[in-house]
């Protein structure tokens, strides 16, 4: 059946007016200059036409040749026309459905370089993306470094200032121990002078009554002495407690600052747990970032394959464009070398007769 607006009369107007131009009606022709309808309905409408518009046989008609050859003139004309009609028409034909499954597979091979470039697109975004995150992660390194840098300098300066208390730990202890000396020099000499004074009491006694008085002044000074040097001890017992006392004080802090040093290698080994995780990510991201560019090369690899594909699909189309022309060609020449041939033939029987 016809589409909607196309009739016969339009198929045998484009007919006439191709004719007339000197071109061989065809059915591409005829659809061209329609602009609409389908190859089956213009075809059928061209044979039509082609039946009706025979000048030949008009011609023939006139002439006083036997009616039995115009007819077998007319059979052989109208079975090398079909026939002709016929193998245009499936040229056409082929031609029309080749052009249809190329403009398939390029609408085809367009989605699918349309897919392959949105994926790219999403690659090279999700690549950016990793970049960024990349250079996060390095900077966050960087940062942890400056930190750890920093805690290392702490960390020296504390054992700077343990070594430092330990150094006055041991002035300390060197210190207690020369006073420790000298109290025990001290004790040594008292006793050798309680000693003594036994020894010059007994002594005394013998002469106690000779020399009293000499004897009891002597004992008043040396009362005072022994007075003055208990007063002495007792000082240097006073200082040797304090110093005791500083140097018990001394050992808390020493003891807090070990403390604090054993708190702040714990936090270096943390630091560095840290670091090592913060690696170990930056690694993966490294190997993900590797996968994604051989993934993004891979897809421009395919997007050249179907540009290719695409590029020799419209060189085979113009290949058949110029087959189909040069067989329309073939066939116009082969009409003309037929009415040729009939108009010789006409003119054979014409001079028999």
């Amino acid at each position: 059946m016809a589409r909607p607006g196309i009739t016969y009369l339009e198929v045998a107007q484009a007919a006439t007016t191709l004719q007339q131009k000197g071109e061989s009606p065809t059915i591409d022709k005829v659809r061209r200059a329609l602009g609409t309808g389908s190859n089956t309905t213009i075809a059928g409408f061209l044979k039509k036409w082609r039946t009706e518009h025979q000048p030949a046989v008009s011609a023939l008609t006139k002439t006083t040749l036997p009616s039995e050859l115009l007819t077998q003139l007319q059979s052989l004309w109208d079975a090398l026309k079909d026939k002709a009609n016929e193998r245009t028409e499936q040229l056409e034909r082929e031609h029309v459905q080749q052009i249809d499954e190329h403009q398939q597979i390029i609408q085809s091979l367009t989605k699918q370089l349309q897919t392959v470039e949105k994926e790219r697109d999403h690659l090279s975004q999700a690549n950016t993306a990793l970049q960024q995150q990349l250079e996060s992660f390095h900077q966050q390194q960087v940062q942890e470094r400056e930190a750890h840098q920093q805690m290392l300098i702490r960390m020296e300066e504390q054992r700077q200032r343990l070594s430092d208390k330990e150094s006055a730990i041991k002035d300390l202890k060197e210190q207690t121990q020369h006073i420790q000396q000298n109290l025990d020099h001290f004790r040594e000499s008292s006793r050798q002078q309680r000693e003594e004074l036994i020894l010059q009491y007994d002594a005394a006694q013998a002469e106690l009554k000779q020399q009293s008085h000499h004897l009891t002044q002597q004992l008043e000074n040396e009362r005072s002495r022994t007075q003055q040097q208990a007063l002495e001890n007792e000082k240097q017992k006073y200082h040797y407690e304090k110093q005791v006392e500083e140097s018990r004080w001394v050992r808390a802090q020493s003891d807090e600052r070990y403390e604090s040093l054993k708190e702040l290698r714990s936090q270096l080994k943390t630091a560095q747990s840290h670091n090592d995780v913060i690696s170990a990510q930056n690694s993966n991201l490294l190997e993900e970032l590797t996968t994604q560019r051989q993934q993004t090369l891979l897809l421009e690899k395919s997007v050249t394959e179907y540009k290719e594909k695409w590029i020799a699909s419209q060189a085979i189309e113009s290949q058949q464009a110029k087959q189909i022309e040069t067989l329309s060609n073939r066939r116009a020449i082969e009409e003309k070398e037929t009415e040729k041939e009939k108009e010789k033939e006409t003119e054979k029987v014409t001079v028999t007769y």
